[in-house]
């Protein structure tokens, strides 16, 4: 056919029955919003973001699909009406999909997405009708998808997050500044010199000591992510992933870090001020309420359908800000993310060797940004309560860092995942009385708290110092404690209590 046939053939097209622009716009959103929906539920927690959610996934299609009809009706453009009508329609599709897969824009896919939505409105142009048709039932059956988190939404319960005593309530009777540094991703002093890392770890040993930490090794987290470790740390309680070994999706567990926990309340009945500030805001999007009194992203760029680990700001120079609060005593977590770990996804890793070079390097990185950070801090603040603890180890001998969903009884690879640098600088020689159980981050905060309320008490009950992994391959699909509460490796199913 040539192509003035095909343009005459487009021009003469004239459905039975006119369909509706509003219809044409929703059909192409609302599928891509239930499925974003669905696969983000537990990340969702705040009206904000649902609004953001509807602006992007059903107002900006409705702009442009009826900004197009109005086009078409005020330069009479009725021959091509359906033609762009149907390339809209795909397009608005595609595009919205896309933002879905990869969580923000990405041209190359973008263009992909509109060249392919230009080709097949050439060939579904008549059929409109039954495009629209198809996009509804998908959205139907995402629906179904999207019943299993409102179920477990419905069935989630709050109860693994009560203490067994009053420690929100203990008083302190010291309050120094405390200083939470969080390197992402350091292992353990003892990991890093041996295993698949073999690095020399003088350097940073001694100027840790020197600065007058006391480093505990090993040590070691209880889960194997950021959010898994730091939500059982902050809570000062495990979660065992809430029997969910898509670890990633697991219920509200970024909320109980940064919204509400058991140690922003103590702090709070202490009257400290609390600052979060991080280089991403991977723990602030979806627009969540925050618990803290500050940090150092606003709101406004804090909404991002991705994870927040495209976005970067120096927390260093937020940390000034926090140094010249003199009227209360302060807590700052502060979050940096190098050396990080290896490549998350297999499609994403370089390969065993080749993600431990780059690991290596970041590590360099590391140890100079932890070290400036350090030096800031007791430049300005001499006797404040430092604390470094890393939240995992770096994964180095894994090809890539979801491989830790199938079983290993390689050791150094289990140590690889739950070893997690720990350094305290105490204001005193006080915590030699409160500091011999301090063996796993879990168990950091009752510590701490014992120390500054000077009541061994809350050493009572402390959680066991077990680590887990979710297993999905080369054992029965659940959660496995792999080390034990007196640090040897095992690999034992966990039950529900």
């Amino acid at each position: 056919m040539s192509g003035q046939a095909m343009f005459d053939r487009i021009k003469s097209y004239s459905p039975k029955k006119e369909l509706n622009l509003l219809l044409i716009a929703v059909s192409s959103g609302l599928y891509p919003l239930i499925f974003y929906i669905s696969d983000n539920y537990f990340q969702i927690n705040s009206w904000q973001f649902v609004a953001y959610l509807l602006a992007v996934f059903l107002l900006a299609p409705l702009v442009v699909i009826l900004g197009a009809g109005l086009l078409l009706k005020r330069f009479q453009l009725k021959g091509i009406k359906y033609l762009l009508l149907t390339v809209l329609n795909l397009g608005c599709f595609f595009f919205l999909i896309h933002l879905c897969l990869y969580g923000g824009f990405r041209w190359p896919i973008a263009l992909v997405a509109g060249i392919l939505a230009i080709l097949l409105g050439f060939l579904l142009y008549r059929h409109l009708r039954k495009l629209i048709l198809i996009q509804l039932l998908l959205a139907l059956v995402g629906l179904f998808y999207l019943v299993v988190p409102i179920i477990k939404d419905f069935r989630y319960s709050k109860e693994w997050q009560q203490q067994p005593d009053d420690i929100e309530q203990a008083n302190f009777k010291q309050r120094p500044n405390i200083y939470f540094i969080q390197p992402d991703g350091y292992p353990a002093l003892s990991d890093l010199s041996g295993g698949y890392y073999k690095q020399d770890v003088s350097g940073i040993k001694d100027f840790l000591e020197s600065e007058g930490f006391t480093i505990y090794d090993p040590f070691r987290s209880n889960y194997v992510s950021t959010i898994t470790s730091n939500s059982a740390t902050f809570a000062m309680k495990h979660h065992y992933y809430n029997d969910d070994t898509n670890f990633g999706k697991s219920i509200n567990l970024a909320g109980v870090i940064v919204e509400d926990n058991s140690l922003l309340r103590l702090l709070r009945h202490n009257g400290y001020t609390t600052y979060f500030l991080t280089e991403r805001p991977y723990l602030l999007d979806k627009g969540s309420e925050i618990g803290f009194d500050y940090n150092n992203f606003q709101n406004s760029t804090r909404l991002t359908l991705g994870d927040g680990l495209n976005k970067w700001r120096d927390a260093t120079d937020d940390l000034a800000g926090v140094l010249e609060n003199k009227t209360t005593p302060s807590f700052t977590f502060m979050q940096l993310f190098k050396p990080w770990h290896v490549a998350v996804k297999k499609g994403k890793s370089a390969g065993m060797e080749a993600e431990r070079t780059l690991w290596l390097e970041r590590l360099q990185v590391a140890n100079k940004e932890l070290k400036a950070t350090i030096e800031v801090i007791k430049g300005q603040d001499p006797d404040a309560l430092i604390i470094v603890m890393a939240d995992h180890g770096g994964y180095v001998g894994f090809d890539y860092m979801l491989q830790l969903h199938e079983k290993t009884d390689e050791a150094d690879k289990i140590r690889s995942m739950f070893g997690a640098l720990m350094a305290v600088h105490w204001p005193d020689d006080r915590a030699a009385l409160y500091d011999g159980s301090l063996k796993s981050s879990v168990n950091l905060f009752r510590v701490v708290t014992s120390y500054l309320a000077e009541d061994v008490s809350y050493l009572e009950n402390l959680q066991s110092d077990k680590s887990f992994a979710p297993i999905k391959s080369g054992a029965e699909k659940g959660i496995y404690c792999y080390i034990d509460e007196h640090g040897k490796i095992t690999f034992q199913k966990w039950q529900i209590e």
